[in-house]
């Protein structure tokens, strides 16, 4: 990921449009994987020969009577029947494994350069999932995705997620495409979230808050003290805040992203990643370059694990 260029401006402006919001990016490091088309070969020859042996009749002399035996469906039934077990193999899932997820799709990042955010949604586009619109929230639909599949899949795409990230996010669209069921929560209005998540104990896999409907400086704790209770240990939770100053409504500074990790850790969460790292040099980094007085200018995508 790269640092804040001259290009921030365009970022801050587009961050202060929408609370939590970055702006537009690109630039596909090791290329994406393309998404191929079923071979339907052998299943259009497997039609055919169902067609065929349905018009056929089920008894070969014509003074014959015909077996006494309950009523055969008819024939526009039965195409009928074939016709759609056709288009369920067209419809098969789109396939995803770790292998296919590039490295720098991290769980846990930030995003300060605007061609970032096209970067995710031209390898998101190139691998086949559904198109969104707004490249930032492909990129933070994208890397909470990736980590679905990396950390919460089993293999059978079992794993229970509810989605509060709101319509203009793709991570339902994205998680039902590759095969998961997930649950879409409107976590808008007063109040909603607490009767939104009206779930058994450590009964859920994932929770996801992204933008545009992601968290914020006033609601984040109340995300994760939820998910203390909601997610079953090993759980994931995936949110993102609004990076900017402390004028910037809701937003976050590395500071206050320091304060939320330690609270998360006291309600039994791990990041699931390297604060450390390259998040903070990031973090400084936006900050320094922030294009727009008083105006969210990044944005930081927090993935915890509950212990």
């Amino acid at each position: 990921m790269r640092v804040p260029s001259p290009g921030g401006a365009g970022l801050a402006v587009a961050v202060h449009a929408t609370r939590g919001s970055v702006a537009d990016a690109v630039g596909l490091q090791g290329g994406p994987v393309g998404a191929e088309d079923p071979d339907l070969s052998s299943q259009w020859a497997h039609y055919v020969g169902a067609m065929e042996a349905l018009a056929s009749p089920p008894w070969q002399a014509e003074d014959e009577t015909p077996p006494a035996t309950s009523p055969r469906p008819s024939f526009r039934t039965r195409l009928a029947a074939a016709s759609r077990q056709m288009v369920q193999h067209q419809n098969l899932a789109l396939s995803m494994t770790r292998r296919d997820l590039p490295e720098w799709l991290r769980p846990s990042d930030v995003l300060g350069d605007g061609g970032d955010a096209d970067d995710a949604r031209e390898w998101a586009r190139a691998y086949g999932l559904p198109r969104c619109a707004d490249p930032v929230a492909s990129w933070a639909a994208l890397g909470a995705l990736a980590a679905i599949v990396r950390l919460s899949d089993d293999g059978h795409r079992s794993a229970v997620i509810f989605d509060g990230s709101g319509p203009g996010s793709p991570m339902s669209s994205w998680a039902r495409s590759i095969g998961f069921a997930p649950v879409e929560l409107d976590f808008t209005g007063s109040r909603a979230s607490l009767v939104a998540l009206d779930v058994d104990i450590d009964s859920l896999d994932v929770i996801t808050r992204l933008h545009p409907n992601g968290c914020d400086s006033e609601d984040v704790d109340e995300a994760l003290a939820q998910a203390s209770w909601a997610l079953h240990v090993g759980g994931l939770i995936s949110l993102t805040l609004p990076l900017g100053p402390a004028s910037a409504d809701g937003a976050v500074g590395p500071a206050d992203v320091r304060a939320i990790l330690a609270r998360a850790h006291d309600l039994g969460f791990v990041l699931v990643g390297d604060p450390d790292g390259e998040m903070t040099t990031l973090m400084r980094a936006a900050s320094e370059d922030p294009g727009g007085a008083g105006s969210a200018y990044g944005l930081v995508r927090l993935t915890f694990r509950r212990r």
